[in-house]
C-alpha cells in the first residue's frame, strides 16, 4: 500500500497532465503507439554498440539510435551472465532476470507480444510512442545482476583458502582489472560519441540546430545526429 501510494504522488499529477496532451486519446492502434521499437537486429548492438550507425547515420530498427540502443556494456553484460549461471539461487536473482526479460519484450514494441497485450489490458499503455525506452529497466536489472555477478566471483575466491596470498592478491586484483576494463570500454564509447563538432552552418534553421552548429572547444555534442521530435 505504501508503495502504491508512493507511485500515485507522481503518477496522478502525469495522469492529469496527460489529458491536456496532445496525445490525451492516446494512438488508436498497438503498431502506432509501439513504432520506436527494438528488433531483433539490436542484438549485434550487446557486443559492438555501433554495428547498426551512430547517431548520425543509424539504419536499424526504430529510427532512432539513442532510443533503441541495445548495448549495456560488455563487462557488465558478462558478470551478469555469471550471476544468472553461477548465483540463481540467491535473492533476488530471479526476479531480475524477470525483469529483464519482460522489459526487453516490451522493448520490442509492436513487434513483440507484451506491448500488444499490454496495449490491449494495461491502462495508458496507448500514450507510449517509445517501448524501447523500457530498456531502462534492462541497464537497472543488469548492474544489480553485474553486481551478484562480481561477488560470485569473490566468493568463488575466498572459499580457495581465506589466509593464502594469492586469494588475498585475486580478491583486490580482480575488481581493480573489472574496472579498468569498464572505464576502458566506456572510454571507447564516449570517444565516437563524445566528439567536438566542428564549426559549420545549421543543417536546419532553428535555435537548437543553430547552437549545436557552433559548438566547439570544451563543448562536445554532435549537430547532426538523428532526435525524437516533439
Amino acid at each position: 500500500i505504501a508503495v502504491v501510494g508512493l507511485v500515485a504522488m507522481d503518477l496522478v499529477p502525469t495522469f492529469i497532465a496527460t489529458t491536456h496532451s496532445v496525445r490525451a486519446d492516446g494512438f488508436g492502434s498497438a503498431k502506432a503507439a509501439g513504432a520506436v521499437g527494438i528488433g531483433w537486429a539490436n542484438a549485434r548492438q550487446l557486443i559492438d554498440p555501433f554495428a547498426l550507425g551512430d547517431p548520425t547515420g543509424y539504419s536499424g530498427p526504430g529510427e532512432y539510435f539513442w532510443e533503441t540502443l541495445f548495448y549495456f556494456g560488455r563487462v557488465s553484460l558478462g558478470l551478469s551472465a555469471l550471476a544468472v549461471f553461477g548465483a540463481w539461487k540467491r535473492h533476488p536473482v530471479p526476479r531480475l532476470l524477470a525483469i529483464v526479460v519482460v522489459s526487453i519484450g516490451f522493448a520490442f514494441g509492436s513487434g513483440g507480444p507484451i506491448f500488444e497485450i499490454a496495449f490491449r489490458i494495461v491502462p495508458m499503455v496507448s500514450l507510449f510512442r517509445v517501448p524501447a525506452r523500457a530498456l531502462f529497466f534492462t541497464s537497472h536489472a543488469l548492474a544489480l545482476l553485474a553486481a551478484f555477478g562480481l561477488d560470485t566471483v569473490l566468493l568463488w575466491l575466498r572459499e580457495r583458502g581465506p589466509g593464502r596470498p594469492m586469494v588475498r592478491i585475486g580478491l583486490n586484483v580482480v575488481p581493480c582489472t573489472l574496472l579498468l576494463l569498464s572505464v576502458a570500454e566506456l572510454s571507447y564509447f564516449a570517444n565516437r560519441i563524445l566528439r567536438t563538432s566542428p564549426r559549420e552552418p545549421p543543417l536546419l534553421n532553428g535555435a537548437v540546430k543553430t547552437i549545436f552548429a557552433e559548438a566547439q572547444g570544451p563543448v562536445r555534442v554532435l549537430a547532426d545526429q538523428t532526435l525524437l521530435p516533439d
